[in-house]
């Protein structure tokens, strides 16, 4: 929903005598979908001719892009679409007809959409850990060999007592700080770092 486009089409064409059909099949899809709206907004399309052979669809999807359609003369004769979604590999594509396409849009966005913040929302709690222990939270962030770090850590739920010097004396030991204060914030128990009470869970983290 965020997502500086939703949709980019890619026109495929082999010979140079292909490309005036392939656009112009390409700009009026475009103009389509402008007109489709999702959460209130129209639909934002980009159209990416260039020959620069695969490394097009790479650059889209390193982007980000919710979408990639790519469409080329055999798609134009089954009056289709070639889809292939961000939330799925990128080899995984999809044939739709045009129209279904473009009645579908904003339901295929929404379906992206939950998938990604499920899929994020499921890797946020696998890595999260309630820590009130000192020894085990530094244990937590410290490598087993600092020479070749292993993948280690992640999000800490720990008691901080609100003093600036606890964070700077963690973050010079671990290079760990406070990522977030959770709105629903729970009481917390004594500082993970001087003993004290009074104080608050805040997520800690390594940033990367």
């Amino acid at each position: 929903r965020v997502a500086s486009s939703h949709v980019v089409l890619l026109p495929i064409f082999r010979k140079a005598e292909d490309r005036p059909r392939v656009m112009e099949y390409v700009n009026d899809l475009a103009r389509r979908l402008a007109d489709v709206r999702y959460h209130g907004v129209p639909v934002r399309v980009e159209v990416d001719d260039r020959d620069i052979g695969g490394a097009r669809g790479w650059e889209w999807i390193k982007k980000g892009i919710p979408l990639r359609v790519e469409i080329g003369p055999r798609d134009i004769a089954d009056d289709a679409v070639f889809m292939a979604r961000r939330d799925r590999s990128p080899r995984d594509k999809t044939s739709l007809k045009r129209e279904q396409f473009i009645q579908e849009l904003p339901a295929i966005l929404d379906d992206i959409q939950k998938t990604l913040y499920e899929r994020a929302l499921a890797f946020q709690k696998e890595h999260t850990v309630v820590i009130d222990d000192e020894k085990q939270f530094y244990d937590f962030f410290t490598p087993a060999n600092p020479e070749k770090p292993e993948l280690h850590g992640g999000f800490a739920l720990s008691s901080w007592c609100g003093s600036a010097e606890c964070e700077a004396r963690i973050k010079e030991d671990l290079q760990v700080t406070i990522r977030c204060i959770p709105f629903d914030a729970e009481p917390g128990g004594p500082c993970i770092r001087c003993g004290k009470t009074g104080g608050e869970r805040v997520v800690f983290a390594k940033a990367y």
